[in-house]
């Protein structure tokens, strides 16, 4: 959909055939005619027929050269929308499975709370499997926690009642299940999800069913993108060439000197993502589609509003 706007845009500028040959905009958009996309190929085409009679009807002015820079501006920016060759990626940086990756909280250094510990008295059921699982949730949503021993027991007793009505039984899957939810429970960097379920604002069967992705933290989540744009720039074939550009700039050192690659990393019908390395201070960022949705729509105004000013 960006490339049909910009094509738009492009059908309404005004061009001669010295324009065409500096900016080289025409055989750019003559390439487009044979996309694999239907409709990209077909307003290519007739951008291309509508600037073949400007020419030779010479209907150009002195306000398209006034515009050579804005159609420069367009021109990189299609490139950035139109598929590379790019490697494979291979040897991907695996996930750090350290819990405490993350300085300790101000309540770090609280003693251990354990069913025992605090005195604690609760229903308990038949078997001694659920027992114990009850009483190491206890432990993992009382870590660093102020909160009523009483409130703590009662949600680690619906914690394991949920996961039990899940299995139906205290069955080997449910003591795998149990231990991956105890540890991503006392994990150092995860105290909102056990502030989450204390509190009530996670339920505790919401809480049996989600996945380790779904239980990460904020830092963790924002840790694991890091990684894998790690992955995709160290990952990519020695052997893929960078293209050069100055359309980006770099939030660190403020200039314009960049190379930039492009991966297919969501689904094969939206658009490629762009990563963007400066070569003054190597400093590394990635623009998703929607941010070069928005430069094209950006620019596509810049079109209409110098065209509108002559």
């Amino acid at each position: 959909q960006s490339i049909l706007s910009l094509l738009d845009g492009f059908g309404r500028v005004r061009v001669n055939e010295d324009i065409l040959r500096s900016t080289k905009v025409g055989v750019f958009i003559g390439k487009l005619r044979k996309h694999e996309n239907a409709r990209i190929a077909e307003r290519a085409k007739d951008v291309v027929a509508k600037w073949r009679r400007m020419v030779k009807r010479d209907e150009a002015t002195e306000k398209g050269k006034a515009m050579m820079m804005v159609i420069a501006m367009v021109i990189l920016t299609m490139a950035l929308l139109v598929s590379i060759n790019t490697s494979k990626v291979d040897a991907p940086m695996q996930r750090s499975t350290s819990n405490g990756s993350e300085p300790p909280s101000p309540g770090a250094a609280l003693k251990e709370r354990t069913v025992a510990s605090d005195e604690v008295s609760y229903a308990k059921t038949s078997s001694a499997i659920r027992n114990k699982m009850i009483e190491m949730f206890y432990t993992a949503l009382a870590k660093n926690s102020t909160a009523d021993s009483d409130r703590v027991i009662a949600k680690a007793v619906e914690v394991e009642i949920a996961l039990y009505e899940h299995f139906s039984a205290p069955s080997e899957r449910y003591k795998a299940r149990a231990r991956e939810l105890y540890l991503n429970l006392k994990g150092n960097d995860n105290p909102r999800l056990r502030e989450a379920i204390v509190s009530g604002s996670l339920s505790t069967t919401r809480f049996c069913t989600m996945s380790s992705d779904e239980m990460m933290s904020e830092e963790q989540k924002e840790e694991e993108r890091r990684i894998n744009e790690e992955n995709i720039f160290k990952a990519r074939g020695a052997g893929q060439p960078e293209a050069a550009t100055d359309a980006f700039k770099c939030p660190r050192c403020k200039q314009r000197k960049c190379t930039y690659f492009q991966l297919q990393t969501r689904s094969a019908d939206e658009p490629m993502t762009t990563f963007v390395t400066c070569v003054v201070c190597n400093n590394r960022w990635k623009v998703s589609p929607l941010d070069v949705h928005s430069q094209c729509q950006a620019i596509n105004e810049i079109i209409i509003y110098v065209m509108l000013s002559y």
